[in-house]
Formats: structure tokens, sequence, C-alpha cells
């Protein structure tokens, strides 16, 4: 994956109520993909501000083998300490 999972998923950021908002320098960008691996990036934006069934967000990524990618995501918001 290319800088487009990074756009996306700040696209995916601004449309909250927080907003994620565009800069001439795009920081934003840099923000993301220090936080991120790309593939990480491009499957946070199928996931929805409600819990959901992994079933469900791999139907929306089109995930073949859902488990596999799901459980690293899951793996990498739990180091960084997103939840305990």
């Amino acid at each position: 994956m290319t800088d487009q999972a990074y756009e996306d998923l700040a696209g995916v950021l601004d449309r909250l109520p927080g907003g994620f908002p565009r800069t001439e320098t795009r920081v934003e960008i840099a923000i993301l993909q220090r936080l991120f691996e790309p593939e990480e990036a491009g499957l946070a934006v199928h996931l929805a501000a409600y819990a959901e069934t992994v079933g469900a967000i791999a139907g929306r990524a089109t995930i073949a083998e859902p488990g596999t990618a799901m459980n690293a995501l899951n793996l990498h918001f739990h180091a960084a300490g997103c939840y305990a």
C-alpha cells in the first residue's frame, strides 16, 4: 500500500466530530504513518464507531481471512495502549 491508505484514513477521521483537518505540509499524514502500518491504516477505515463482529468488518473490507488481519490490528491497538 502507498500513502493512499493514510489519505483514506485521514478522510475518515476528518468526518468525526473532532475532525482531522488537512494541512499544506501534510503533517497529519506523517502522524498517521507513525501511528499505523499501511495495512492497519487500510483496515482502520472500515471500522465503525460501535462494536461489530470481525465478520462484519471483514465483509466491508473484503478480507479473505478476517481472523488473521483483525488479530494483527487488535494486537497493535493493545500494544499501543488503546485498551487494557
